[in-house]
């Protein structure tokens, strides 16, 4: 499926498609970020192509970035669109909200729910289907004839830490930098960081000096800058002039072909501000460092964010800028 002949499982890999494989079900499958967790699916799919998987998925991001995947192992696979045609593919991936729709599921050869955690974020102001899924999924022909009791749930879980990123946490000032006798230009970039708050443009200096740094040595690598509000992207884009994404920036094909551009990309050109629309699930390897624009409120999307590093092994950055006690109200 790799092409690689000297390829082989790390973590849980073995030990879930085996069981996947015997028929288990249902089974919870618990890796890092970057741990290789969608082998479980595309395996059994690749060594079965004649049946069905239908794979959930909270994000178009996410959507695009597993169907290419499993495109280049030679996984037949189709991004399932309402009000359009569809085809028969070994891999289908839905929305939740497609995913809860009733129809003919008796062919399906196994569900998989990707980033299943996000199912706990379901409100009634945020995408309240993510609620019923639970429901939807019992109504699939391979769980009619059981009863989901705790006992017959098959665990797979390795340890979630990343020993290849370094974390360390900077504290924004009001300081304009000085380090650089820039002229005309860097009194323009220092009247473009005033319009912005303190950590705002104590982001633009991280991300600024990272691509300085990486340029001077010749390396190679991308980063993504994190930030709550998609006002803050829009803002933080503008003044340093990279790409940005969230989840209304284009339509569906639009966000795909930024994604591919930054996956294309390097350096300079490499740098994407974000919200958490690209925080699940995006595998690509080579981003050495990851900003958060201030201190998130929730565990699992720091967790998520910052788990785009680093995904070939190699040492990686997470910063996160703060707000200093005295800055707390601005």
């Amino acid at each position: 499926m790799t092409g690689d002949d000297s390829a082989g499982f790390c973590g849980n890999q073995r030990e879930a498609v085996l069981a996947i494989a015997s028929g288990y079900t249902p089974i919870v499958q618990v890796m890092g970020t970057g741990g290789g967790k969608s082998v479980s699916f595309m395996l059994p799919a690749f060594c079965s192509p004649d049946g069905v998987t239908v794979v959930v998925t909270p994000l178009v991001a996410l959507r695009t970035d597993l169907h290419r995947r499993c495109v280049k192992a030679g996984i037949t696979s189709h991004v399932w669109q309402s009000r359009k045609n569809n085809q028969a593919a070994s891999i289908i991936f839905v929305t939740v909200e497609l995913a809860i729709i009733k129809g003919r599921r008796q062919a399906l050869d196994r569900v998989v729910i990707n980033e299943y955690y996000i199912v706990l974020k379901g409100s009634r102001s945020f995408r309240p289907r993510l609620n019923k899924l639970g429901e939807a999924i019992r109504e699939f022909a391979f769980f009619h004839a059981m009863r989901l009791e705790a006992s017959r749930i098959s665990m797979f879980r390795t340890a979630t830490t990343r020993k290849n990123i370094g974390y360390s946490v900077v504290i924004a000032s009001d300081r304009i930098s000085d380090e650089d006798d820039g002229g005309a230009e860097q009194d323009e970039d220092d009247a473009a960081l005033k319009t912005l708050d303190t950590v705002e443009a104590e982001v633009c200096r991280v991300a600024v000096q990272w691509v300085r740094e990486l340029l001077a040595s010749g390396g190679r690598g991308k980063a993504v800058v994190y930030a709550t509000l998609i006002e803050q992207v829009e803002r933080l884009g503008s003044v340093l002039g990279y790409a940005t994404f969230f989840s209304d920036v284009d339509s569906t094909e639009g966000k795909a072909a930024r994604l591919e551009a930054w996956r294309r990309s390097n350096g300079a050109e490499g740098v994407v501000i974000a919200t958490n629309a690209l925080g699940l699930g995006i595998d690509i390897p080579d981003v050495r460092l990851v900003i958060h624009a201030d201190i998130l409120t929730g565990l699992r999307r720091f967790v998520q964010e910052s788990g785009r590093a680093g995904h070939d092994g190699q040492p990686s950055i997470l910063v996160v800028v703060r707000r200093s006690d005295n800055n707390s109200g601005s």
